[in-house]
């Protein structure tokens, strides 16, 4: 499974330089979750570490050299990770519905 973050028009208001480029393309990141144990803690929390860090290059991971692009910065990683809560949650969800093996030695 995968998780596809997108900064979509959502993002156009925290940017308002994006917003007035015509020819912008939307960025787009893909983080995977394949071998995370998202049924685990420790699994959803890496997860959110790679959606943070995706979120941090969609939006231009470089350290902003003033206040207001640093806070645009920021307010462009939450946005994204609220675009994404949904697809997080359902994967999130559809691990823990899975059910697990016990394997029962008998002697």
């Amino acid at each position: 499974m995968r998780i596809t973050l997108v900064a979509a028009a959502l993002l156009a208001a925290a940017l308002p330089a994006c917003a007035q480029a015509q020819d912008i393309d939307t960025p787009r990141v893909t983080v995977s979750v394949a071998g995370l144990d998202l049924a685990s803690p420790g699994g959803v929390n890496l997860l959110d570490r790679r959606l943070w860090q995706a979120a941090d290059a969609v939006c231009g991971g470089a350290t902003p050299a003033t206040h207001a692009s640093m806070r645009e910065q920021r307010q462009c990683r939450a946005a994204v990770l609220r675009n994404v809560a949904a697809q997080r949650d359902a994967a999130i969800q559809a691990a823990r519905r899975q059910p697990t093996l016990a394997l029962v030695g008998v002697k």
